[in-house]
């Protein structure tokens, strides 16, 4: 985060947020010193009232518990900035473009009414919560809140019984493609793909109750190059090709945006390609027999 709020961002005038819930909420709350290093970072902090957001009846007590629930849906409150446009990526991700102009076309792109995500090729979620761009605003938000309170959640038919995205695809199109339960289903993954990639009336109706509320129109970027993932298996789930080989082969790394769960001496991720970004990425180095194996998110440092 500091590198990009010192360079990037800092040279174009565009704000780095952190959002934290507020100290009285916080498990790990932020002391002044922490505090006082990401404001010289040049680095917006923006306390927030919840964690988990009010759910309904209609979402079960074991999805209302799932591991990512709270962290996933924390993430709504980008949803609610006061900007123009807003970029997000998970405090886990290394944004290190080489080329600036790719974060400029998010920004445009999101400002002009679209919700930009990713999936991977042959990844294993129809949209990855991680990163996501959108045009913002407080009715947006409330009317997503307002969703949640009369949604209904089933493991076999996912958010309001509308199915669930095409993940694991092992082409461009959705021929060869799971449409089952995934990774993160009841969580932002799943919740954000119904949302913005499918016709939930119920969303419709909620955006309507809420004045000046407006529905982005969901839009799918490659998630090899906007938020690049060189994992091969998540346990618990079906095994599937490395998910940016693909790439690799047509001599594509350098467009690379955004880094997690990066495997060194895999793809893209060896520093013949990547450069003095590889300075900036503490990776995931397998044994030698262990390189199919899933691995540990990508911070800097």
């Amino acid at each position: 985060m500091g590198h990009l709020a010192a360079g990037w961002a800092k040279q174009n005038s565009v704000d780095v947020v952190l959002i934290v819930p507020h100290t009285d909420l916080a498990k790990f709350p932020l002391g002044s010193h922490t505090r006082s290093q990401l404001t010289a970072m040049g680095v917006r902090l923006v306390e927030v009232d919840w964690v988990r957001p009010p759910l309904g009846p209609g979402i079960p007590k074991y999805a209302q518990d799932s591991w990512c629930v709270n962290r996933d849906l924390f993430k709504l409150h980008v949803l609610g900035l006061d900007y123009d446009a807003v970029v997000f990526y998970d405090n886990d991700i290394l944004v290190a473009p080489m080329d600036g102009d790719a974060l400029f076309a998010l920004f445009k792109c999101a400002r002009q009414g679209y919700f930009l995500a990713t999936a991977l090729h042959g990844g294993f979620e129809p949209l990855a919560a991680g990163f996501f761009a959108v045009q913002p605003s407080p009715a947006l938000l409330r009317a997503v809140l307002r969703f949640l309170l009369g949604a209904e959640y089933d493991e076999d038919f996912g958010w309001n019984m509308k199915g669930f995205g095409p993940w694991g695809c092992l082409d461009g199109t959705d021929s060869w493609c799971f449409k089952s339960a995934h990774v993160g289903a009841e969580c932002g993954q799943g919740l954000m793909y119904n949302l913005f990639f499918m016709a939930d009336r119920s969303f419709t109706k909620a955006l309507q109750q809420e004045a000046g509320a407006a529905r982005p129109m969901g839009l799918m970027l490659d998630g090899c190059i906007w938020l690049h993932e060189n994992s091969l298996r998540v346990e618990g789930v079906p095994t599937v090709p490395n998910p940016c080989q693909d790439i690799v082969e047509e001599g594509r790394c350098s467009e690379i945006v955004a880094y997690h769960d990066v495997t060194e001496g895999r793809g893209c991720i060896t520093r013949e390609i990547l450069g003095p970004v590889m300075d900036k990425l503490r990776t995931f180095r397998p044994a030698d027999d262990d390189m199919d194996m899933h691995a540990g998110s990508t911070v800097f440092g």
